[in-house]
C-alpha cells in the first residue's frame, strides 16, 4: 500500500441551490471522509434559502472548505465547471449539495485510481428515498461484476448502453483525473445557457471519448438522494416541463456537436439515435402521467421530438424500465464497520487471521488432508489407512490430551507425534507428510479480500495494529503466509501454538491487554462467534464479527441477518427428485467447488441479499456458482472421456457449446495431453438442406416441423428453409399447376402433406443443390476427421445424424443429455457413438437452458466459401442492449468460476471426484425452482420460435415461469394419475389439440404479440384470395 503521506489531493466539487436542509449532511459525510486530503469547492449558484450561512460556517473552522458565489444564477452545468475550474487537485470529484458519502467513498476510489493509473473510476449509488424512507440499491447495476476498460472500448460501453443505465452517464460517483478534465473542459465552455436537466449528457460524453483507461470498485456508498418536488400546480408543471425539454434540448445538441467536431458522429450516430427515442419514451410517459390536459400534452410532446430530433415518441418498453425494476434493501453493516475503525477512540485494531484475513478453498478445514492422503498412497502404495481421517482424530487426540497439562494449543509436531504412536505410521513417512502439510498450507492460503480491505483502512487511519491467532500451524509458516498475502505491515502477531494462550479461553485477550489499551480503544474483528466476537468483549475490547464467507453460504449466520439465499439449502434437500441431496456434499470435488463459490461471494458478508431471491437476482452469481459448477462437470467428464488421445478434435457446436468451451480452454492450459478444441458453426437451419439427397427424402420435413406451426409456413418458406432452394420459374410455374403459390400459406397439415408429395414427385428437385452439397461434403471432411468428436448439449442428434450421412462416415457425439431414444437408434443404425453427461432428461430444458449455454451472437443459418474455405452466415443480430449485456456477465461468469477454480486446483484435478446429477443440483434446482426474482432477470430476453408461434418474440422469463409452473403441476397430476401420457413441454406448446378460438384465448393471454402476428398473417393470406390446398 502506498505511503499514506504521498496520496494526492482530491477536489470535491459542490454545487447549492436550494438546498439548506440538505448541506450540512453532505459537507459532514465529505470532511468525515477516512480520505483527508481533500479540497472542498463550494459553489453558491445564487441559492436563495440559507444555505450559505451554514457553509461560511464550515469555511471558517475546516480550511479545506472554499467557498466560490456565481454573481447570478448560472444552472447546475455552470456551476460545476464554475467549481471545477478553481480545482487544483490531480483528481476531481462532484458531489451534489443534497446527496452525501459514505465514509470511505473517496479512499476507495483514489486508492483505485492510483493503482490502475485510470482516467474514470466508477463507483455505486445507495438509493436514499426520503418519500418512501428506505435505502436501496439497484440490484441489476449494482451486482454487475467489475470491469476495466481501455481506449475506443469506454466509449463503445457507453454509447452501447443507449440510456438504459443512468450510472453510466451520471457525472457523480465517479472520480476523475483531472488531465482528462482538462482536456474536455474548453468544450463544456461552448455550453452558456442556463442548464439544470439531462447535462450529464453533456459532462458524460467528452469524457468517456478522450479516457484512455476506466476502472469500477465496490465503493456503494454514494448516497443519491430521492426527494419529491414541492411544485405542485400544472401551471408550474408546464414551464419545468418547458424548461427541462429545453435543457434536453441543449444537452442533446452539444453531444452531436461534439461527435461532428471529434469525427464520432457517424460511428455512434446509431446508438445516439436510439438513445434518443429512449429519452423520448420516458419524456412522453412523464408527460402523460403529469396530469397536463391533451392540448397541452400535444404541445411537449411536439416540443421532445424538436428538442430530440426524432419524428415520433415511442410508447415506453419494458426495457426503458429493466436496470430500476428490481431493488435490493441497503445494508449499512459496512459502513458501520468501517466508521467504528475510523473512530478516533480506537487506537489499536486486532484481526484474527485464518477465515478473517487469509481463506482457504476448503468447505471444511479437514478438506486438506484429502490431498494428504492420495500423497501418503503415492508414499505408501499398498496402505489402506484413510489419512485424511487418521489426521482429523489425531488431531481430536492430541487435543483431548493437551486438557491436563495447562496448555492450551496443540502444535503440528503433536499432532503427527499422534499419528505415529495412535496409527503406527513409519516416521520417515509422516516427516515428509508433514513437510506436505505445511507446503499445502502455503499453496492454499489466500487473502480475504474485505478482510484485506479493513487491514489496509486500519493502517491508512494511523491505527496499531496486531494479528490473534488460535491455530496449530508454527509461527514461522504462519508469517510465510501472511507476508505470501500482503500482510507484512503489523505491530505484533499473537499465536496460540507459539505463546500457548487461547482466544477462545480468554487468556490470549488478557495476555494482549497487558501491551496494548483495552477500556474501548481496542477494536477486535474476526469470524468466530464466540472466541472472537462475544470473549473479546468480556475483556473490553470492543469486536467486529466477519463471518466465515462458507458459513454465510451455508446460512449458519441467517438468524443473525446475513442473508444467502437458499441455493446451498437446496444441496441438502430433495426439490422433485427421488435422489438423496445429503450424499452431494461428501464428494470432495463438490465441496471445493462450493467452497471456491462460497469465498467468491461472500468474501464481504455484509453484501446487500435479497432475502426474496435464491441467487441474489444477480445474473454474475448464477453464471459463476451454478452454472459455472455445472459446465466445469460437463467439461472435466468430457476430458476423462477423450483425454490422451491428442489426435481427436472435440468441436463445440456454435452456439450452444460456447460456455463448455470456455471452460475447456482454461482446463487445457493445465492438461496439454487433452486433445484439440474447436468452435464449430453449426445449426439445425444451416445443415437442413445438406439433409436432403433425394427428392423422397422432403417427407422428412414432417419430422422437423410440428403440427401446428405448419399454417405459418408457406411453399417459399419451406423451400428457403429446409432445402435451401430459392424461388424460380420453373419450379414457381410447377407448384402453381399443382394448386400452390409460393406465398400462400398452408390451410392445414393435410394440405401441407399434400405440398410434400407434390414435391416428392419432381425428380430434378435437388439437382443444382448438387454441387453444393459436394463442396460442403469436402469442407466438413477436412475440418472433421475420423476420429473427432462433436460436442452439443442435445437434443435429437439432428447435427450428428446429417453430418454422418454427409461425410460417408459416422461422426461421434456428446451430448450433456438425449431427448428421446434417437441419437441412440441412430448410434445403432449408422454407428454414430454417443456419449452424455446425463442419463435422464432434465425437468426444464428448451430455450432458457440454451440461453445460458450459449455465445450470445446470431445464429448461423448457412454456410459460402470464401479463399476456399467453409465460413458461416449468420442471421440479422437482433438481441437489444440488456440481452447483450447479459450474454457478457453470463460468458464472464463462466469463465471465471473454471479459472479460479483450476488457479487453486490445477495440479489436481484428477482428485476432483463428483457425480454428473449431484454436481448439477445447484443449477437445476436454478433452473427447476429459482424464485421468480431470479427468472425476471431474463424479462426482457427473448427467443424466436418460428415451429410454433410464427414470427412471434417469445419473451423468456414468462415462459420459463409457465414451463415451472406446468412442470410442477405435471408432477402433481402424475402422483394423482390424472395424465396418462408425458407431458414435456409446457401447455401451450399442446395447443394443435384444441380448437382455433382455444388457442386464441390462451395466446392472448401468455403471448398478445404471438396472437398479433398470427392474425396479421392470417388477414395477409386472406387479402390474397384463394389458398392453396
Amino acid at each position: 500500500m502506498v505511503n499514506k503521506r504521498k496520496w494526492p489531493l482530491v477536489s470535491v466539487v459542490v454545487p447549492v441551490y436550494g438546498t439548506e436542509k440538505y448541506v450540512e449532511k453532505c459537507l459532514d459525510s465529505i470532511l468525515n471522509q477516512t480520505y483527508q486530503n481533500i479540497e472542498v469547492l463550494v459553489v453558491n449558484d445564487a441559492s436563495p434559502d440559507h444555505a450559505m450561512e451554514i457553509v461560511r460556517n464550515y469555511e471558517k473552522i475546516d480550511g479545506r472548505v472554499r467557498l466560490i458565489e456565481n454573481k447570478e444564477n448560472m444552472g447546475l452545468f455552470r456551476t460545476r465547471l464554475a467549481g471545477a475550474k478553481q480545482a487544483s487537485g490531480k483528481y476531481i470529484t462532484f458531489v451534489d449539495s443534497d446527496d452525501y458519502l459514505g465514509i470511505d467513498y473517496i479512499r476507495l476510489l483514489t486508492v483505485k485510481a492510483e493503482e490502475e493509473q485510470a482516467d474514470i473510476v466508477k463507483g455505486q449509488f445507495v438509493m436514499d428515498d426520503l418519500v418512501n424512507q428506505e435505502k436501496y440499491t439497484y440490484t441489476y447495476i449494482n451486482n454487475r461484476p467489475q470491469q476495466t476498460l481501455y481506449g475506443d472500448e469506454i466509449a463503445k460501453q457507453y454509447f452501447e448502453q443507449e440510456g438504459l443505465d443512468f450510472s453510466w452517464h451520471v457525472v457523480c460517483a465517479k472520480l476523475y483525473n483531472m488531465q482528462l478534465w482538462r482536456q474536455c473542459e474548453h468544450y463544456y465552455e461552448e455550453i452558456r445557457t442556463h442548464l439544470i436537466m439531462t447535462e450529464d449528457i453533456a459532462f458524460s460524453a467528452p469524457l468517456f471519448i478522450f479516457a484512455q483507461k476506466y476502472t469500477e470498485t465496490d465503493a456503494d456508498t454514494y448516497f443519491y438522494v430521492q426527494r419529491k418536488d414541492s411544485s405542485t400546480s400544472i401551471e408550474k408543471q408546464l414551464k419545468k416541463f418547458e424548461k427541462n425539454i429545453s435543457d434536453l434540448k441543449t444537452s442533446f445538441d452539444f453531444r452531436d456537436a461534439f461527435l461532428k467536431k471529434t469525427g464520432n458522429f457517424e460511428k455512434y450516430e446509431k446508438k445516439n439515435l436510439a438513445w434518443k427515442r429512449g429519452y423520448g419514451r420516458s419524456w412522453k410517459n412523464a408527460i402523460q402521467w403529469a396530469g397536463f390536459s391533451l392540448s397541452q400534452r400535444k404541445y411537449l410532446e411536439k416540443l421532445v421530438k424538436e428538442a430530440l430530433c426524432i419524428d415520433t415518441l415511442e410508447t415506453i418498453t419494458r426495457e426503458d424500465n429493466y436496470f430500476y425494476s428490481m431493488k435490493n434493501p441497503w445494508s449499512p453493516r459496512e459502513e458501520e464497520v468501517k466508521g467504528t475503525i475510523a473512530d478516533p477512540k480506537i487506537i489499536c485494531v486486532s484481526f484474527d487471521i485464518f477465515d478473517t484475513l487469509i481463506m482457504r478453498p476448503f468447505f471444511q478445514p479437514s478438506d486438506l488432508f484429502r490431498i494428504l492422503d492420495y500423497k501418503y498412497k503415492e508414499l505408501d502404495r499398498y496402505a489402506m489407512l484413510d489419512f485424511s481421517k487418521a489426521r482429523v482424530e489425531a488431531e481430536h487426540n492430541a487435543r483431548k490430551q493437551i486438557e491436563t497439562s495447562g496448555a492450551e494449543e496443540v502444535t503440528l509436531e503433536d499432532i503427527y507425534s499422534h499419528l505415529r504412536s495412535d496409527f503406527g505410521i513409519d516416521i520417515g513417512i509422516l516427516n515428509k507428510l508433514k513437510t506436505y502439510e505445511t507446503e499445502l498450507e502455503l499453496q492454499f492460503c489466500y487473502r480475504r479480500e474485505f478482510g484485506y480491505s479493513l487491514y489496509e483502512l486500519a493502517l491508512f487511519l494511523g491505527k496499531k495494529v496486531i494479528l490473534a491467532s488460535d491455530m496449530y500451524l508454527d509461527k514461522e509458516i504462519v508469517i510465510r503466509i501472511l507476508n505470501k498475502n500482503g500482510y507484512g505491515d503489523y505491530e505484533k502477531l499473537f499465536l496460540s501454538s507459539d505463546i500457548q494462550k487461547a482466544k477462545s479461553t480468554g487468556s490470549m485477550y488478557r495476555h494482549i491487554l497487558k501491551y496494548y489499551p483495552g477500556k474501548g480503544k481496542m477494536l477486535h474483528i474476526g469470524d468466530n462467534y464466540e472466541s472472537d466476537y462475544q470473549m473479546s468483549a468480556k475483556f473490553g475490547i470492543r469486536s467486529i464479527l466477519l463471518p466465515k464467507a462458507v458459513s454465510v453460504f451455508r446460512g449458519e449466520y441467517a438468524d443473525r441477518g446475513y442473508a444467502s439465499g437458499n441455493s446451498y439449502y437446496h444441496m441438502l434437500r430433495p426439490f422433485g427428485s427421488f435422489f438423496d441431496h445429503k450424499i452431494s456434499i461428501e464428494f470432495w470435488g463438490i465441496r471445493c467447488m462450493l467452497a471456491v463459490a462460497a469465498n467468491k461471494f461472500f468474501d464481504n458478508p455484509y453484501k446487500n441479499f435479497h432475502e426474496g431471491t435464491d441467487f441474489n437476482a444477480d445474473i454474475y452469481y448464477i453464471s459463476y456458482y451454478a452454472l459455472g459448477m455445472h459446465l466445469l462437470g460437463i467439461v472435466l467428464d468430457l476430458c476423462k472421456k477423450y483425454k490422451n488421445d491428442i489426435t481427436r478434435t472435440i468441436h463445440f457446436i456454435a452456439r450452444d457449446g460456447y460456455g463448455c468451451k470456455l471452460v475447456y480452454d482454461v482446463l487445457k492450459k493445465y492438461d496439454p495431453k487433452l486433445p484439440k478444441g474447436d468452435y464449430l458453426y453449426l445449426s439445425r437451419k444451416a445443415l437442413l438442406p445438406l439433409a436432403f439427397c433425394r427428392p423422397s427424402d422432403v417427407y422428412c420435413i414432417k419430422d422437423y416441423i410440428s403440427y401446428d406451426s405448419v399454417v405459418q409456413k408457406t411453399p417459399g418458406i419451406i423451400l428457403a428453409q429446409f432445402l435451401g432452394i430459392k424461388a424460380n420459374g420453373g419450379l414457381e410455374e410447377y407448384l402453381k399447376q399443382n394448386g400452390y403459390e409460393m406465398d400462400h400459406y398452408f390451410k392445414n397439415f393435410e394440405s401441407f402433406c399434400i405440398f410434400l408429395k407434390i414435391l416428392a414427385a419432381k425428380e430434378d428437385l435437388l439437382e443444382e443443390k448438387e454441387s453444393d452439397r459436394d463442396c460442403m461434403k469436402k469442407q466438413f471432411d477436412q475440418r472433421i476427421g475420423k476420429n473427432d468428436v462433436l460436442f452439443d448439449i442435445g437434443y435429437n442428434g439432428t447435427a450428428q445424424r446429417i453430418l454422418s450421412n454427409l461425410l460417408g462416415r459416422p461422426v461421434e457425439g456428446y451430448y450433456v443429455y438425449i431427448n428421446k431414444d434417437r441419437p441412440l437408434v441412430n448410434e445403432t443404425e449408422a454407428g454414430c457413438k454417443v456419449e452424455t453427461f446425463y442419463d435422464r432428461t432434465p425437468c426444464i430444458s428448451g430455450a432458457i437452458r440454451e440461453a445460458v449455454f450459449s455465445k450470445g451472437e446470431p445464429s448461423c443459418c448457412g454456410y459460402c466459401i470464401q479463399d476456399g474455405a467453409l465460413q458461416p452466415v449468420f442471421e440479422e443480430d437482433r438481441r437489444n442492449y440488456i440481452e447483450v449485456l447479459l450474454n457478457r456477465i453470463i460468458s464472464q461468469g463462466i469463465f471465471d468460476f473454471a479459472n479460479d477454480f483450476c488457479d487453486k486446483f490445477g495440479d489436481y484435478l484428477s482428485m476432483v471426484t463428483f457425480r454428473s446429477y449431484d454436481i448439477s443440483i445447484p443449477f437445476e434446482f436454478f433452473m427447476e425452482r429459482a424464485s421468480d426474482m431470479d427468472k425476471n432477470i431474463f424479462g426482457c430476453s427473448y427467443f424466436e420460435d418460428d415451429i410454433f408461434f410464427g414470427d412471434g418474440k417469445i419473451e423468456l422469463a414468462s415462459w420459463w415461469k409457465a414451463y415451472s409452473m406446468r412442470q410442477e403441476c405435471r408432477a402433481v397430476a402424475g402422483q394423482a394419475q390424472i395424465f396418462e401420457e408425458e407431458i414435456a413441454v409446457p401447455k401451450e406448446y399442446c395447443l394443435h389439440s384444441c380448437r382455433r378460438w382455444q388457442r386464441a384465448l390462451v395466446l392472448l393471454c401468455i403471448n398478445p404479440r404471438a396472437l398479433v402476428s398470427k392474425a396479421k398473417n392470417y388477414l395477409k393470406q386472406a387479402g390474397k384470395g384463394q389458398e392453396s390446398s
